[in-house]
């Protein structure tokens, strides 16, 4: 367990690996539903997912492995590319939902894991368009084009580290 505040400012990004298509977005309803319905975990979570359709400049994300536990709804102001940070985009977005591995929903991001994040955008960057649309599972293992979801504030730091990479 590690609080986002305790993070190292280089580290403190969202790797973004796809925007997950419709279909997508049924199936992990559709788990969710299989693995939890009437179980008790989280109703309210369970219930605003699943009834959850995307809205005017909402996507669900894909991140992976996530750099410290973090409590939403959580604000970011940049999206850049990971392969080439000179590639970035003011962007003003807010994460609602998370899905931990696509199976239960939670009110936060963990550490370590990967999450489908309902995430809205004041409008869709243009940079998201070099993310993977990810269209079944296969899909979640092809990805060359990652983005990071961060904010202005540690921007400067996680250039200078992945520039030294």
């Amino acid at each position: 367990m590690l609080d986002e505040k305790s993070a190292d400012p280089a580290s403190r990004y969202l790797i973004v690996h796809g925007v997950l298509s419709g279909k997508m977005i049924s199936a992990i309803k559709g788990s969710c539903i299989k693995l939890h319905k009437d179980k008790g975990l989280e109703p309210e979570l369970y219930e605003k997912f699943i009834d959850w359709q995307p809205g005017n400049n909402e996507l669900l994300l894909m991140t992976l492995y996530a750099y410290a536990d973090v409590r939403l709804p959580v604000s970011y102001d940049v999206l850049f590319n990971l392969n080439n940070v000179s590639q970035y985009e003011n962007v003003n977005c807010i994460i609602l939902q998370s899905v931990f591995n696509g199976w239960f929903p939670i009110d936060k991001i963990e550490h370590g894991h990967k999450h489908a994040c309902v995430t809205k955008f004041a409008h869709i960057p243009q940079l998201i368009q070099q993310a993977a649309i990810i269209e079944n599972v296969t899909d979640l293992n092809n990805s060359e084009t990652k983005l990071g979801l961060c904010s202005a504030n540690d921007f400067p730091h996680i250039v200078a580290e992945l520039q030294n990479k």
